[in-house]
């Protein structure tokens, strides 16, 4: 590439999704034994997860779909032990998301930058279709959601919803109080 030599390895990850590891060398015989190098440590180790500090929001939706929203999985008792009830919908959030933020490095990623997401869904602009208030509220949360993924897998220090951040942003509907409520008053 530009005159310089690299090693270049070509695979399918877990996913089937197509990737490639890349890296510079000094020189052919460099290049061939870099190569190898990689190759073993591909078979040993498996496939790169994403670091901290190189997470893309593309890769945090990515990792959503394969990991959290997936078709639930009940036990015998019929107790959801993993994934969703509805996948398309929340499918149809995250590629909302992801046509606005792409690859936009998550640290990136501020209280600001929701904002502009919930003005931009609410007008239907950015190349987002117009929706309603409570359309947003949903991909708000599952936005929610993906970033304290993100810091439990300590890709991201923070969150940028903080408490304040959320109250702001995300709507809470109009709850009827319930009899435990009721007695409190």
């Amino acid at each position: 590439i530009n005159g310089k030599w690299h090693a270049r390895v070509r695979y399918e990850d877990d996913s089937g999704k197509k990737a490639e590891l890349l890296r510079g060398a000094d020189g052919k015989s460099d290049a061939e034994n870099l190569k190898a190098k990689l190759v073993t440590e591909l078979l040993e180790k498996g496939p790169p997860k994403p670091v901290a500090g190189k997470v893309t929001f593309r890769q945090l939706v990515q990792h959503a779909k394969d990991n959290i929203y997936v078709p639930a999985v009940f036990d015998e008792n019929g107790t959801r032990i993993k994934g969703v009830k509805s996948v398309k919908p929340a499918h149809y959030a995250l590629d909302a998301l992801l046509k606005f933020y792409g690859d936009k490095d998550i640290r990136k990623i501020d209280a600001d930058a929701l904002r502009d997401y919930k003005v931009a869904r609410l007008t239907g602009t950015n190349k987002l279709s117009k929706v309603k208030l409570a359309t947003v509220d949903r991909e708000l949360a599952k936005l929610r959601k993906l970033f304290n993924v993100a810091v439990s897998k300590r890709w991201l220090v923070s969150s940028p919803f903080t408490k304040e951040v959320s109250k702001e942003l995300i709507q809470e509907g109009d709850e009827t109080p319930s009899a435990m409520s009721i007695r409190e008053l």
